[in-house]
């Protein structure tokens, strides 16, 4: 739409007797001084390399290390899980094994009780 009326603007007859025609005077009504305008543009880039260097570069790289933070601790969280599951299967297996232990005994001294009185 904005870029439309530009184009309609500059497309504008320059009329006759050195005067810039509708774009020269709508930049005479906004008062636009092209000296004035050049200036604003470079301190624009300007602050934007300043807040690019000292305030987004900063910043990303805190964003970096907490990211890798984040990455390091759900590492070791599926460390940890995967830790956790083996000592599950190990206490399984012991459990297992000591109830069997456990029977055993038990069907021994069943034995020998019901052995020769």
């Amino acid at each position: 739409m904005l870029l439309d009326t530009f184009q309609i603007l500059a497309s504008a007859p320059v009329e006759a007797g050195g005067d810039e025609g509708a774009v020269g005077e709508i930049l005479r009504k906004f008062h636009v001084s092209w000296p004035s305008f050049i200036a604003q543009w470079v301190n624009f880039i300007i602050i934007c390399l300043l807040l690019k260097k000292f305030a987004y570069a900063p910043v990303l790289e805190i964003l970096d290390k907490r990211r890798n933070r984040i990455a390091e601790g759900e590492a070791k969280m599926e460390e940890i899980q995967k830790k956790l599951d083996e000592s599950e299967q190990e206490k399984a297996a012991l459990l297992e094994k000591a109830n069997d232990v456990t029977a055993r005994m038990i069907s021994e001294a069943r034995v020998d009780c019901d052995g020769p009185r």
